[in-house]
Formats: structure tokens, C-alpha cells, sequence
């Protein structure tokens, strides 16, 4: 050690009991000493540490963060593959886990980040010890460390020296966190190093005002008189006055003054000398430089709800988050490695309740998502806000903004039909307190089945919409699975192999990738008995709106030809998945990607398809399917004519508005609807411009007088009267 270095260690010894006497974080001025072989720390660390001992607002602001850190519940984390995506997923056991959970014999895992917390806050650093050989974890106050570099300026080992052991830990085994510093890559730069002059002010303002206390809170008090006094007169009148008067315990005593003695007082009373705006200012200082708030350390000047809930936000926002960030980067840096390159330690950001959102305003949010903007469905809403999915929950919101009495709103009111729409969006299935004049028997026919087949087509939609989602599922790990039988030892050729590639060899591949045949069979199989179902039921329906007494042939051929151009439109919903599935194969050759990214391209289109393309053909199958199927059987039980019904929702196309103006047509002849025929609104071989996601109907018309036996009963007869299928 160099002659300066030992005469500096030696100054600092004998210096060290006068300035503890004198100021117990004196250091924070002073700094002498350099340590043989290791990096010398820029400040004295163990006066730092004293801070948090002596400063009230200090100690308030560290203890804050470490225990709102502590909090923060640290989970295991593994990188898995999930749908060809590399995901963190949270581990249920694992040896790292069990580590936390109990760090050492003596303390706990909140125990240990806590005092490490503290630590870095106060000296810059913060250790914490991991002892491979026993598993545990340790924390180690920062004034017993020192760094130790090598010829390349790299930390290589920690030197621990305390009551007079010494160890020296490998770097690797040495979970170090540091606040950043501009004048060291080794050491952290504390707050308090920053503010060491607000801290001693208010030191110093602080032994001021105790100094008051202790000498009677007179301070500045002088005796004086004419005569001269001897030194040992002076003497025995200090002690006396000492002995009487000195001490709270002794304050306001009646003093009889001898031999002309006067009592003067040279200062101010008590309330002058507590300088109320320069603590408020040095609080403030302090509280700055931690990034707090005022109301995280409890000071609730000018506090309210609302700006207790703004604070906390903004103390996690400003100093918590990068709190945590910081010690998980020391941990994934040093300690994770150690269990395998696939694992790290996350601090679960879902349980900050100040990240949170305000029950109440999520209510409201996700309200109004469901039932304003119609963008999530009812069980969307239910398990963004933690209740259990309802059975009838996968669809969207049918109030008035959606529903066939609300839309109307949306097209004004040249229709005279509209009109009476209006009280039904009121009241019908919103209001349970119906007026009599608005009960849903007084309403109009055709508003009636306009809402019974619009509620009718949202059920069956739900069903199909689930039966579709499964089928894509499949689908999808079918295809992800023939993808790898195409490619060139489980990756892509390159864009080079396909330089002269043509669309014969993309839409080879592509054939290799989906097999067009099996996947309509599969489809059918997965669809046709739902399909079968569905005609059945509401050809029954229709037929049963006439007579009860006649039965629906679900054999007749025009029904088989319905279901059989049902069967064809389904296979256009695989041809459009091929074209897809090959306009990414091509987008692959040309980028030269591997199999990896292309299995995650597929499995991203299948996840849309899931969410959007599902319910597109569920709303386009189902309409279809129930008026073909009411067609059918109005048909079989003597039908004559029928009338197009729009749905009058924000969506209608105004062609279909513009056919509900048309006056009733023949049963077997089509609609016009703008320049496309329909037989029936959802028709299968409409065009798609006409039909997808329609949710048209129509009504059923006898222009002739028709007669027929019901069970015996005496004979009926069907007419038109008023627009509507009455019973005469």
C-alpha cells in the first residue's frame, strides 16, 4: 500500500470518533481509503446505510418501495412453443420455485428482497449471496463487499469481509443490482449521495432545535450584573442555575435573582424557531429524489381519492416498474442461468392493484363494449370482468342497437311499417314494465316474425358458429401436420431452389398441404346433421303455422335439392382455406422463409378464422337454411305466395330494404333483389354479395281460398287479409 494511502487510512481512524460524536452520517462529506486489490467504492458506503437510520424521510421512502416490492409476487417462467409461437408460460413446480419459497433457514423470500431493496437504495448496491452447494439465497449488506476486476476492466469475484471472515464469491453466484452511476461501472450512485446536503441541513436544523430542548428551551438566556465576580462566583451561580432550572422537567420555576442579577434573553420563542416551509422544502427534496409521492410515504396534504389513486399510478409508473425491472435483470443475469437457459424470474405486473382498472370503470368500459359498440359478445364481457361464461352467452348484444326494432332508427321512416317499430324497441324484451297498448300480442304480424325469426337465427347461429370453430381447430393441426411432409428435411426450400418455380408446382405443393376431397368430407360430416336438423325442425315449424295436422316430408325431392345445394355452398368455404393456404406457401417461396414461420402464418389465419370467419358463415348457413326449410314446408301445406321481410338492421343492404317495397310474388318464382333472384332470402345459389350475413325472411301469403280437414273438425279456410295469414 503507497505511503498517501496509509496516511489516509490512518487520518480517517482518528477522525471517525469525533465525527460520529458529532454527526452520525458525517462520512456523507468525507471520504478516505482504498482497499488493496479490489475496485475502491467512490463514497463510504456504511455512513450511506445510516441514512436510512437517522433521516425520517429517508427511512419512509426506501421502507415505501421495498415493501411495495416485496409485495409483488415473483413467478418461474419457461419458454414453450404454442401454436408455433415462443411463449414465457408461468411453472407450477420447478427447483427454482421451491428456492423462493424458502431462500434460507432464517429468513423469507419478502424478507430477503426487502432488506436487498433497502440496501440498493441506500448505498447504490444491493446484494444477495447464492450458496450452490446448501441452495439458499442470502442477502449481504452492501458495506461488506467490494468488487474485484480483471485485466479486461470484467468483474471476476466479490470479496466479503465481516467480523473479520472473509470469503470471495465468484461473480456468477453474486445476484447484483446497482442504480446507475456515471462515475462507476462497479458501484451504484444512492439518492442520498445526490442529496447528502438537503440531508445534512435538515441534520443539522434538527440538533438546532434539540439543542433548545436540552438547555432548558431557553435558549440564548444570559445573567449579567454590576458587581464584579470572582471565577469561582461565576462558577457556583452557572451550577446553580443549572441546577434549578436546566431540564423540562424543571421549566417555568420562579428564579430569585441575587446581587443585581439580570436575566436577559437573546432569542427568538419556540414557534420562530421551527421553519416550517424550509422542512416542507427539504421534505420534498428527499421525497424527489426517491420518486415518490407525498401520499406513498403518508404526508396527505391535499389528498383526496382522486388524487390518491393518480399518485400511486404514478409512483408505479415512474419508480416501481423500473424497480422491478432492474432486480429481474439482475436476477435473470446472474441466478436463472444456473437452472437452464429456457427459465426466468418475472414479477407479476397483474398483481399491482394500481395497474389495475377501477372495478367500476371496468364495469362500465366493458359495458359499453358489449352493449353500445357490440364489438364482444355476453361471455367476452362476463370473463373480462371474472364471472363463470352463461350458456347462452356466445353472441352479441340484441338490444336496440342491434336488433330488428332498433335498426329501424338507423333507416329512417319512409316505410309506413316502421312506425309502430319504434314502441316495440322501447319495450318489447327491455322494458318489463309493458303498457298494455305496447304488449307484444298487439304488435303487427309482420314485426312479429320478423323478431321471432331474427331471435330463431342468433340461437341457431351460436350452435353452428361453435361446430365451425371446432372444425378449423382440426383442420388447422391437420395441415400444420402435412406441412412438414412437403418440406425438404423439415424446412423450406429456398427462393433459389424455386428460381423458375411456376403455379403448377406451388398448387402441387398446396394439394400436399390441404386435400381438398377429404376436407369436404370431413366438413359434411360435421356440418350436414346440424343442417338436416335444422330443415326438419322448421319445416315442421312452417307447416304447423297452417295445420297441426299435416306433417313436413323432410324425403320430398325439392327439399333434397335444397339440402343438396346446401351440401355444394358449404365446399366453397374449403375452397376459399386453399387459396389461402397456397398464397402463403407462395409468400414463403418467394421469402425464402423456413417451416417455422410458415406453420406460424397458417396457425395466425386459422386463429381469425376462428374468431371472425366462423361467425361470418354461421350468420350467412343459418339464415339460409331456416327460410329454405320454411319455404319448403309453407310449400307442402299450400302456400301460394309469398313477400320479402327485411331485417332493418344497420347492415341491411338497400336492395334487400328496396324488395320489402315489392308486392307478394308467386311462391316458386324469385325475389328480385337488385340484380340478383333469390328463392328465398339466404338463397344457396345467390350471389354472395346478396346473401352473406343476411338476416332477411319473408312472409307467407295464400292469395286463394284453400279448404282442408283438421282432425275431424269441421273445415277452414285460408285468405290474405290485411297482409297477414289469419284463420276465417
Amino acid at each position: 500500500m503507497k505511503l498517501t494511502n496509509k496516511l489516509l487510512n490512518q487520518l480517517a481512524r482518528r477522525l471517525e470518533p469525533y465525527l460520529q460524536r458529532s454527526n452520525p452520517v458525517a462520512p456523507l462529506t468525507f471520504h478516505a481509503g482504498t482497499f488493496k486489490d479490489f475496485e475502491p467504492q467512490p463514497f463510504d458506503t456504511y455512513s450511506h446505510l445510516l441514512v436510512y437510520l437517522t433521516n425520517a424521510w429517508c427511512f419512509a421512502c426506501m421502507r415505501a418501495i421495498a415493501e411495495w416490492v416485496a409485495e409483488i409476487p415473483l413467478v418461474v417462467q419457461k419458454k414453450q412453443k404454442i401454436d408455433g409461437k415462443l411463449e414465457w408460460v408461468k411453472q407450477e413446480e420447478h427447483s427454482l420455485i421451491d428456492l423462493i419459497s424458502r431462500p434460507n433457514p432464517d429468513n423469507s423470500w419478502t424478507e430477503v428482497v426487502n432488506d436487498w431493496v433497502v440496501s440498493l437504495l441506500a448505498a447504490g448496491d444491493g446484494y444477495i449471496l447464492y450458496a450452490e452447494e446448501d441452495k439458499e439465497l442470502w442477502h449481504c449488506q452492501s458495506d461488506w463487499v467490494k468488487v474485484k476486476i480483471n485485466e479486461f476492466g470484467q468483474i471476476e469475484q466479490y470479496h466479503i469481509s465481516n467480523r473479520g471472515q472473509k470469503f470471495n464469491f465468484e461473480s456468477t453466484h453474486v445476484i447484483h443490482a446497482r442504480l446507475s452511476n456515471p462515475v462507476s461501472n462497479y458501484y451504484g450512485l444512492p439518492p442520498a449521495r445526490v442529496i447528502r446536503q438537503t440531508i445534512l441541513t435538515q441534520l443539522y436544523l434538527s440538533g438546532y432545535i434539540g439543542d433548545y430542548f436540552r438547555n432548558n428551551a431557553l435558549p440564548g438566556t444570559t445573567f449579567s450584573t454590576d458587581q464584579k465576580l470572582t471565577a469561582g462566583q461565576k462558577k457556583e451561580i452557572f451550577k446553580e442555575i443549572q441546577r434549578l432550572f436546566v431540564g423540562e422537567g424543571k421549566a417555568h420555576r420562579t428564579a430569585i435573582l441575587e446581587l443585581g442579577t439580570k436575566l436577559d434573553r437573546l432569542a427568538h420563542n419556540i414557534k420562530d424557531l421551527m421553519p416550517v416551509e424550509l422542512y416542507k422544502m427539504l421534505r420534498e427534496e428527499i421525497i424527489a429524489a426517491y420518486g415518490l409521492t407525498n401520499i406513498m410515504i403518508s404526508v396527505m396534504e391535499d389528498a383526496s381519492y382522486a388524487n390518491a389513486k393518480i399518485a400511486r399510478r404514478v409512483f408505479v409508473e415512474n419508480r416501481g416498474l423500473p424497480t422491478l425491472r432492474l432486480l429481474e435483470s439482475a436476477l435473470n443475469l446472474r441466478l436463472t442461468p444456473l437452472f437452464g437457459d429456457d427459465i426466468r424470474l418475472h414479477f407479476n405486473r397483474s398483481a399491482i392493484p394500481a395497474l389495475q382498472e377501477d372495478e367500476n370503470e371496468k364495469a362500465i368500459r366493458i359495458g359499453t363494449l358489449y352493449h353500445d359498440k357490440l364489438v364482444i359478445t355476453l361471455n367476452e364481457a362476463r370473463t373480462a370482468l371474472g364471472y363463470d361464461p352463461d350458456d347462452e352467452g356466445d353472441e352479441y348484444f340484441q338490444g336496440p342497437a342491434s336488433s330488428p326494432f332498433g335498426a329501424l332508427n338507423y333507416r329512417g321512416a319512409e316505410n309506413p311499417l316502421m312506425t309502430p317499430v319504434r314502441a316495440v324497441e322501447e319495450n318489447i324484451g327491455l322494458n318489463p314494465l309493458l303498457n298494455r297498448e305496447n304488449q307484444w300480442w298487439n304488435q303487427p304480424p309482420e314485426i312479429k316474425r320478423r323478431y321471432a325469426h331474427h331471435t330463431r337465427i342468433i340461437r341457431l347461429q351460436k350452435t353452428y358458429e361453435k361446430l365451425m370453430r371446432e372444425y378449423f381447430a382440426k383442420q388447422r393441426d391437420r395441415i400444420v401436420e402435412n406441412l412438414s411432409k412437403v418440406t425438404s428435411g423439415g424446412r423450406l426450400l429456398s427462393r433459389l431452389y424455386w428460381f423458375s418455380r411456376d403455379d403448377e408446382i406451388v398448387s402441387k405443393n398446396a394439394d400436399a398441404v390441404i386435400d381438398l376431397i377429404f376436407e369436404n368430407e370431413q366438413l359434411q360430416i360435421s356440418t350436414l346433421p346440424l343442417i338436416e336438423k335444422i330443415i326438419r325442425e322448421n319445416g315442421a315449424a312452417a307447416v304447423k303455422e297452417i295445420s297441426a295436422a299435416m306433417v313436413f316430408d323432410m324425403t320430398s325431392p325439392e327439399v333434397e335439392i335444397m339440402l343438396e345445394a346446401f351440401k355444394n355452398r358449404i365446399k366453397n368455404i374449403n375452397n376459399i382455406t386453399y387459396e389461402t393456404i397456397k398464397e402463403i406457401l407462395k409468400e414463403g417461396y418467394d421469402e425464402g422463409i423456413g417451416l417455422d414461420e410458415i406453420e406460424r402464418r397458417i396457425r395466425n389465419k386459422f386463429t381469425e378464422f376462428s374468431k371472425v370467419r366462423s361467425k361470418r358463415i354461421a350468420q350467412t348457413e343459418m339464415n339460409g337454411i331456416v327460410n329454405g326449410a320454411h319455404k319448403q314446408g309453407h310449400k307442402q301445406v299450400g302456400v301460394t305466395h309469398k313477400q320479402w321481410l327485411p331485417s332493418y338492421l344497420p347492415t341491411s343492404r338497400d336492395t334487400h330494404i328496396a324488395a320489402g317495397d315489392l308486392p307478394p310474388i308467386p311462391i316458386d318464382e324469385p325475389f328480385p333483389v337488385g340484380g340478383a333472384l333469390l328463392d328465398f332470402p339466404g338463397d344457396p345459389a345467390g350471389p354472395v354479395e346478396e346473401v352473406v350475413n343476411c338476416h332477411c325472411t319473408y312472409k307467407p301469403i295464400v292469395m286463394t281460398e284453400l279448404s282442408y280437414s283438421d282432425n275431424g273438425h269441421k273445415n277452414k279456410t285460408l285468405t290474405l287479409k290485411e297482409g297477414e295469414l289469419t284463420h276465417v
